[in-house]
């Protein structure tokens, strides 16, 4: 009997970090993101390949513009990051 290979990917360390912290009376926020895929992004934002799949990005975009704050979402290497300023 042969042996068969497998043709899975070597697993990666996925993570998520959280920075939260108040500087000069503005609160910060930072989350970054290991991804397998990098995802699509159109104006800034990321887009969803699959319908009825999201990833609260406008919420959030929203939540933070309601506190007069803003927020930029962008892929760092092999990391999605989402900042805001508050």
């Amino acid at each position: 009997m042969r042996s068969r290979r497998s043709h899975r990917r070597t697993p990666r360390k996925r993570f998520v970090d959280f920075d939260l912290r108040l500087e000069d009376g503005q609160l910060l926020l930072l989350v970054s993101n290991t991804f397998d895929r990098a995802p699509r992004m159109v104006d800034g934002m990321p887009v969803t390949r699959h319908a009825g799949h999201g990833f609260g990005t406008r919420s959030i975009k929203l939540a933070v513009e309601r506190m007069n704050g803003n927020c930029q979402f962008r892929i760092n290497g092999d990391r999605f990051e989402l900042r805001a300023v508050m």
